[in-house]
C-alpha cells in the first residue's frame, strides 16, 4: 500500500497533532487526493501560483513544517505555510484550473497525472485553502 495524503483546516497546532493516529477524516474538513504529496509536488504547485523557487522553498525554515511525526516515519503532520494558503485562496479560479496542464506534465507524477484530476482537487483545494483563512492552519497528514 502506498503513502495517503489528506489536507485538512484545523484551529490550533494542537488539534493538528492529535490527528496523527487516526488521520483527520471525520473530525476536520478535509480533502483527501491520490498522490498529490505536500513537498515536492505541492512545491511545483507553489512555484506554478506564485512563482517562488523550490530551493528558496526548502531554505524557508517554515516550509512545510513538522508538527507531529512518529520515529519509524509511517505518519507525519505538516503545516502547509501561510503565504502560500492565502496565494491559493486568492488566485483567480480560472487562472488556477488553467495550471493543471502544466502541472500534470511535471515528472513527479510520472506522466500518471490527469490534467481534470488535478482540476478538481485545485477546486477543492481553492476552497478548503479559503475556509483556512476563517478557521486556522491548513494541514497534511500523511500516512504509510
Amino acid at each position: 500500500m502506498g503513502t495517503s495524503y489528506e489536507y485538512f483546516t484545523a484551529a490550533t497546532q494542537t488539534e493538528a497533532q492529535q490527528t496523527l493516529e487516526h488521520g483527520p477524516k471525520g473530525r476536520f474538513r478535509s480533502i483527501d487526493p491520490v498522490g498529490i504529496d505536500p513537498l515536492v509536488q505541492l512545491g511545483t504547485l507553489e512555484t506554478l501560483i506564485t512563482g517562488r523557487s523550490f530551493s528558496d522553498q526548502l531554505n524557508d525554515p517554515f516550509y512545510r513544517e513538522e508538527v507531529a511525526g512518529e520515529l519509524d516515519g509511517e505518519r507525519s503532520v505538516v503545516r502547509i505555510d501561510r503565504p502560500f494558503v492565502h496565494a491559493v485562496s486568492n488566485a483567480d479560479q480560472e487562472h488556477l484550473l488553467a495550471l493543471a496542464e502544466t502541472w500534470a506534465s511535471d515528472e513527479e507524477f510520472g506522466g500518471e497525472a490527469m490534467p481534470t484530476d488535478l482540476r478538481d482537487f485545485l477546486k477543492d483545494f481553492q476552497e478548503l485553502c479559503q475556509a483556512t483563512d476563517e478557521v486556522g492552519d491548513l494541514y497534511c497528514w500523511v500516512g504509510a
